[in-house]
């Protein structure tokens, strides 16, 4: 894996190193890729992944299998409250809608129609 800062928050969202995960998590086990931990703000408790080197945390993902943006969009599904399609697929803007509609057209084999 060993990807730079940018591109795992680019793949997964927020990233820490560790001195900001002593700061916003409890640890409590390491069985790599993956730790165990609490989450300090809230006392969610939940996984994350880790790489070596350079050392980052990530993926956070609560107990209840969630991550925070897909926590957040079942709340608002689940209040009967309007969402998009961008939401639904994880687009946030113009350039996730471009990957993602490049990865689509590779993934069903349309490229060159």
């Amino acid at each position: 894996m060993n990807m730079n800062r940018e591109e795992l928050e680019k793949k997964y969202g927020q990233v820490w190193d560790t001195q900001e995960l002593q700061k916003d998590f409890k640890v409590h086990s390491f069985l790599a890729p993956h730790i165990t931990c609490t989450r300090k703000s809230d006392n969610r408790k939940g996984i994350m992944m880790f790489q070596h080197m350079p050392r980052f945390y990530f993926n956070f993902i609560g107990e209840d299998g969630l991550t925070d943006d897909n926590r957040e969009l079942k709340r608002k599904i689940d209040a009967g409250e309007k969402v998009t399609i961008r939401e639904v697929l994880g687009i946030k803007n113009d350039n996730d809608l471009k990957e993602w509609t490049k990865d689509f057209i590779k993934r069903n084999g349309l490229e060159g129609l």
